[in-house]
């Protein structure tokens, strides 16, 4: 009998990475889509009013581009910095277990799903911090190299400092709660509660 629910516990754990990789492959696809209409719309407009202009598409074109690959590379389960392993280790890491035997895809508990949830949002920040430093390297150099404004003025460095607001707030988001209210602050708040009763 025993048996018999393992066997169904690993099915259902099967139909569910199944289910959420055609999410994925879904919203990669649907993207890819977006990515190509409006792309294609942009560079129409910079050639039909700018015609042989500063080239500005390429701005949203690499910068969106990136994000895309990124996108990709997890619908497709190619992540060469946070793959499967790293998400394992820190769903355990999470879930709180540390035992080598641990077999994390017969779980799908409450806990598992929670840090599931916590890994995949480490793993959009830090997809997100990648796309801001290649995307904004590249506007910073083509801002300095091609109009000669100095490095350090705010023209070259505005767009790095409006979306690092966006980044930060990404950041807190993500961290925030472990950074203002983590283990220490719990452990504090249980113990004061238990004191009063």
């Amino acid at each position: 009998m025993e048996t018999l629910g393992n066997e169904n516990n690993k099915m259902n754990t099967t139909y569910q990475k199944a289910k959420d990789q055609v999410r994925a492959l879904k919203s990669f696809y649907f993207s890819l889509m977006l990515f190509t209409i409006v792309n294609t719309g942009l560079i129409y407009i910079w050639y039909e009013y700018s015609g042989q202009g500063f080239q500005w598409f390429w701005f949203p074109l690499i910068g969106w581009g990136l994000g895309l690959l990124f996108k990709g590379l997890a619908a497709y389960d190619i992540n060469f910095m946070f793959g499967r392993r790293w998400e394992e280790r820190k769903i355990k890491q999470y879930i709180g277990k540390e035992k080598q035997s641990y077999d994390i895809s017969v779980d799908r508990s409450e806990a598992y799903q929670n840090a599931r949830k916590k890994v995949d949002s480490i793993k959009g920040f830090y997809s997100h911090l990648g796309v801001y430093l290649i995307v904004n390297s590249f506007i910073v150099t083509a801002i300095v190299w091609n109009t000669g404004i100095h490095l350090f003025s705010f023209a070259a460095l505005s767009t790095p400092f409006f979306w690092g607001i966006g980044l930060a707030s990404h950041a807190l988001g993500v961290f925030g709660e472990d950074l203002f209210f983590g283990k220490n602050w719990e452990e504090r708040k249980l113990k004061e509660l238990m004191d009063k009763e």
